[in-house]
Protein backbone atom coordinates (compact mmCIF):
# COMPACT_ATOMS: atom_id res chain seq x y z
CA UNK A 1 0.00 0.00 0.00
CA UNK A 2 1.26 3.47 -0.86
CA UNK A 3 -0.24 6.76 0.36
CA UNK A 4 0.65 10.44 0.68
CA UNK A 5 -0.62 12.27 3.76
CA UNK A 6 -0.04 15.75 5.20
CA UNK A 7 -0.80 15.86 8.90
CA UNK A 8 0.15 19.53 9.14
CA UNK A 9 3.93 19.15 9.22
CA UNK A 10 4.39 18.57 5.50
CA UNK A 11 3.50 15.76 3.13
CA UNK A 12 4.98 12.31 3.68
CA UNK A 13 4.88 9.14 1.63
CA UNK A 14 3.69 6.16 3.66
CA UNK A 15 4.40 2.62 2.52
CA UNK A 16 2.97 -0.51 4.12
CA UNK A 17 3.86 -4.09 3.31
CA UNK A 18 5.68 -7.18 4.47
CA UNK A 19 9.12 -5.68 5.16
CA UNK A 20 11.20 -5.10 8.28
CA UNK A 21 13.67 -2.50 6.96
CA UNK A 22 13.48 0.54 4.68
CA UNK A 23 16.25 2.91 3.68
CA UNK A 24 18.68 1.18 6.01
CA UNK A 25 16.40 1.71 9.02
CA UNK A 26 14.34 -0.83 10.94
CA UNK A 27 10.66 -0.74 9.97
CA UNK A 28 7.75 -2.80 11.23
CA UNK A 29 5.79 -3.20 7.98
CA UNK A 30 5.29 0.57 7.63
CA UNK A 31 7.68 3.34 6.64
CA UNK A 32 7.45 7.10 6.14
CA UNK A 33 9.58 9.31 3.89
CA UNK A 34 9.65 13.08 3.63
CA UNK A 35 8.66 14.54 0.28
CA UNK A 36 11.63 16.92 0.50
CA UNK A 37 14.21 16.38 -2.23
CA UNK A 38 17.41 14.70 -1.11
CA UNK A 39 20.64 16.61 -1.22
CA UNK A 40 22.70 15.31 -4.09
CA UNK A 41 25.75 13.33 -3.11
CA UNK A 42 28.82 14.93 -4.70
CA UNK A 43 30.48 11.53 -5.14
CA UNK A 44 27.49 9.97 -6.98
CA UNK A 45 28.53 10.53 -10.61
CA UNK A 46 26.90 7.77 -12.64
CA UNK A 47 24.77 4.67 -12.73
CA UNK A 48 25.68 1.15 -13.83
CA UNK A 49 25.52 2.14 -17.52
CA UNK A 50 28.28 4.78 -17.06
CA UNK A 51 26.00 7.43 -18.63
CA UNK A 52 27.06 10.23 -16.22
CA UNK A 53 23.56 10.34 -14.73
CA UNK A 54 23.70 9.89 -10.94
CA UNK A 55 21.51 7.03 -9.75
CA UNK A 56 21.42 7.75 -6.01
CA UNK A 57 23.69 4.80 -5.24
CA UNK A 58 27.34 5.28 -4.39
CA UNK A 59 29.37 2.30 -5.53
CA UNK A 60 32.39 1.20 -7.55
CA UNK A 61 30.79 2.45 -10.79
CA UNK A 62 31.16 6.01 -9.50
CA UNK A 63 34.77 5.47 -8.49
CA UNK A 64 35.64 3.86 -11.83
CA UNK A 65 33.86 6.64 -13.72
CA UNK A 66 35.80 9.37 -11.89
CA UNK A 67 39.13 7.58 -12.34
CA UNK A 68 38.43 7.32 -16.10
CA UNK A 69 37.73 11.07 -16.21
CA UNK A 70 40.87 11.79 -14.21
CA UNK A 71 43.12 9.56 -16.34
CA UNK A 72 41.79 11.26 -19.50
CA UNK A 73 42.46 14.65 -17.87
CA UNK A 74 38.84 15.53 -18.62
CA UNK A 75 37.98 19.04 -17.34
CA UNK A 76 35.07 17.45 -15.42
CA UNK A 77 37.68 15.77 -13.20
CA UNK A 78 38.89 19.18 -11.95
CA UNK A 79 37.07 19.28 -8.61
CA UNK A 80 39.68 20.68 -6.21
CA UNK A 81 42.93 22.57 -6.06
CA UNK A 82 46.06 22.07 -3.95
CA UNK A 83 44.23 23.33 -0.87
CA UNK A 84 41.84 20.37 -0.98
CA UNK A 85 38.89 22.69 -0.40
CA UNK A 86 36.72 21.55 -3.30
CA UNK A 87 37.39 24.65 -5.40
CA UNK A 88 38.46 23.73 -8.95
CA UNK A 89 41.70 25.35 -10.08
CA UNK A 90 41.59 24.69 -13.83
CA UNK A 91 44.03 21.77 -13.64
CA UNK A 92 43.47 18.02 -13.36
CA UNK A 93 46.04 16.90 -10.77
CA UNK A 94 46.56 14.39 -7.99
CA UNK A 95 44.74 16.84 -5.69
CA UNK A 96 41.53 16.19 -7.62
CA UNK A 97 41.93 12.43 -7.35
CA UNK A 98 42.62 12.56 -3.61
CA UNK A 99 39.66 14.89 -3.05
CA UNK A 100 37.27 12.59 -4.96
CA UNK A 101 38.50 9.41 -3.28
CA UNK A 102 37.98 11.10 0.11
CA UNK A 103 34.40 12.01 -0.91
CA UNK A 104 33.80 8.47 -2.14
CA UNK A 105 35.17 6.87 1.03
CA UNK A 106 33.04 9.09 3.29
CA UNK A 107 29.95 8.24 1.25
CA UNK A 108 26.65 10.01 0.88
CA UNK A 109 24.65 11.06 3.90
CA UNK A 110 21.39 9.15 4.07
CA UNK A 111 18.19 11.07 4.34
Amino acid sequence: MLAVFDGGDGPYVYVAGTFTAAGGQAANRIARWSMEPRSPCPADLTGPSFDSIPDGILNHADLNFYIALWLAEDPAADISGPGGDGSPDGLVTIHDLVYYVDLWLVGCPSS
